[in-house]
Formats: structure tokens, sequence, C-alpha cells
């Protein structure tokens, strides 16, 4: 997602969140809050990885692609693996390995690294 549109959420998000801020007292306008969310962006913040728990949304996920599987709780695994999806037509594969058709579909849930940048 490109840094605009998470700008754009950001600021949406802070605008709506009214619980603790009196717009009319203190001065506020919805044009601080878009700074406030750019300010946020240049200092490092992003928005929580994306959580695919279904084949479906995994099929729909587009390309350039890197997800990393979430592993069980009750299973221990330091290194859990990373999966891309560097074409449109091909599957996925490890990262870092040449694709073949032997390679299987990640398990699921998995949380979704760098996905292409799409206006949503």
């Amino acid at each position: 997602m490109a840094d605009n549109t998470i700008r754009d959420q950001l600021a949406a998000d802070i605008w709506r969140y009214d619980d603790y801020i009196d717009y009319a007292v203190s001065g506020c306008t919805q044009r601080d809050s878009e700074r406030l969310a750019g300010h946020l962006l240049t200092k490092g913040y992003r928005p929580a990885a994306r959580r695919i728990e279904t084949p479906e949304q995994l099929d729909a996920l587009g390309f350039p692609c890197v997800i990393r599987e979430i592993p069980a709780e009750d299973e221990i695994e330091f290194y859990p693996q990373i999966w891309e999806k560097p074409f449109q037509t091909d599957g996925w594969c490890r990262a870092g390995a040449v694709w073949r058709e032997t390679y299987c579909t990640p398990k699921l849930p998995v949380e979704v690294l760098v996905e292409p940048e799409v206006d949503r």
C-alpha cells in the first residue's frame, strides 16, 4: 500500500477518534490530523500486517507478494516459512528459492509482509 493511502487512512482514523479531543475547544482541524498522520509516517509508523486465514484470501493476493506463515501456538518454530509470489501465473515458492511445480501452498494462517501497491 502506498504511503499516501496509509496516510489518508491514518488521518481519517485520527479525525474520527474524538473520544478525548474536543475539536471545538482545542482548535484542531481535519488538516491537523492529516499533518499528524504524515509526521507519524516519517517516524516509521506502519499498519499491522494483514492476516490471511482462508484459501480464497490467499488466492486473491496479487504479485509481487511476500507472506510469512503464522505457526500454531503449540508448535515450537523459531523460523516460520516465508513465501513469495513473484509472478502472476506461478504459485507460491519459498523465499529465495527457484519456483518449482512441486512446491506446495503455504500453511494458513499467514501474515502479509509485502503486497503490491493498489488503491483500496
